[in-house]
């Protein structure tokens, strides 16, 4: 009944007149976002009642004693989105980085789009010639008619895999700088923004919570926005070169690390990069075995099981989306810069 378009611009007016609601409380953002790492229960809060302002996050399981100040937790939880901070001098690189794998995801996606239209060109052209000699040959209709079915199932598929292929990322790159400054920044700005924004905030990084061990008072994500897993691993990298004074320093990592002779690329470095798969989906299952195997970024990039180029796309997305949502954020991020 209405246009795409309208569909989400109705959301987006939705999504910002978000207001708290009576069971939810301003001094504790974190309520129910994180979950007890011992009995998986997710923690709710209460207030102090012989004290103001004294607030405490509680597991509702009985006999877990788990009751920690609010203060605790969310000190913890800033230095924990620290760990998605980089140096500044480091955000060229960066930028060269992600930038660089946006393109091989828009070359691959190009490729596959191109696979899945000659197909649809070629079932198209089968059905239409099993209906001619449908009309024709009456002898063999019923091995027609099942071939036009399966025809029409196979479009089908093919066209939804084709719906799902996103190319053009030239908006996603243009607006990277802006994306990295403003995850660099996540520490202040989720301690600096409303209530509101702090919950939209949480879930866009960790969209499925995180275990709260109280006897270490550690952080375990559930799963990690993938864009913030791929940009630690390239953080992690890039603190390998110690001094970073400009592109050509990476340039020389590449060509002693890879072993290349000639010119070293951006790309080069990519397409050399291994990494963890772990370190970029997250957890699924705290209790499962994290294999620390690491492949080549390029493969998980073309591998068309996992989908990583779709959702690197997706959660980059969201993220720029996300910025423009609030024009409060958007103040506090211009603040920052300044």
């Amino acid at each position: 009944m209405i246009t795409p378009e309208e569909y989400d611009c109705l959301n987006y007016n939705k999504e910002k007149k978000r207001q708290i609601r009576r069971n939810e409380v301003e001094q504790l953002p974190l309520k129910k976002h994180l979950i007890c790492s011992n009995c998986n229960q997710k923690l709710t809060g209460y207030s102090a009642s012989n004290r103001k302002n004294l607030f405490y996050y509680k597991c509702r399981t009985n006999g877990c004693k788990l009751n920690i100040r609010s203060e605790t937790v969310h000190d913890s939880y800033y230095e924990f989105l620290k760990k998605f901070s980089f140096n500044k001098n480091h955000l060229p690189q960066l930028r060269k980085m992600l930038d660089e794998v946006f393109k091989m995801v828009n070359k691959s996606n190009k490729k596959l789009q191109k696979e899945i239209k000659t197909r649809i060109t070629k079932l198209e052209e089968e059905r239409k010639l099993a209906i001619r000699n449908y009309n024709t040959d009456t002898e063999t209709n019923g091995v027609l008619l099942e071939l036009i079915e399966f025809c029409d199932n196979d479009l089908d598929d093919l066209r939804e895999q084709l719906s799902q292929i996103k190319v053009g990322v030239k908006e996603i790159r243009n607006n990277i700088l802006e994306a990295l400054n403003f995850i660099n920044e996540l520490p202040v700005i989720w301690s600096s923004c409303d209530y509101v924004f702090k919950l939209k905030l949480q879930e866009l990084v960790f969209p499925d919570g995180i275990w709260f061990d109280k006897s270490s008072n550690k952080l375990t994500p559930l799963k990690i926005n993938p864009i913030f897993g791929l940009i630690g691993v390239f953080q992690t990298k890039v603190d390998d070169y110690r001094k970073i004074d400009d592109f050509q320093s990476t340039d020389k990592y590449c060509r002693n690390s890879c072993e290349n002779k000639g010119k070293v690329r951006t790309s080069d470095f990519i397409k050399n990069m291994l990494v963890n798969p772990n370190k970029i989906w997250g957890y699924g299952n705290r209790d499962e075995v994290v294999s620390n195997k690491k492949i080549h970024l390029v493969v998980l990039l073309s591998d068309r099981s996992n989908n990583l180029g779709g959702k690197l796309y997706d959660s980059m997305t969201e993220i720029i989306r996300f910025m423009d949502l609030d024009y409060s954020m958007h103040s506090i991020v211009k603040n920052l810069k300044k």
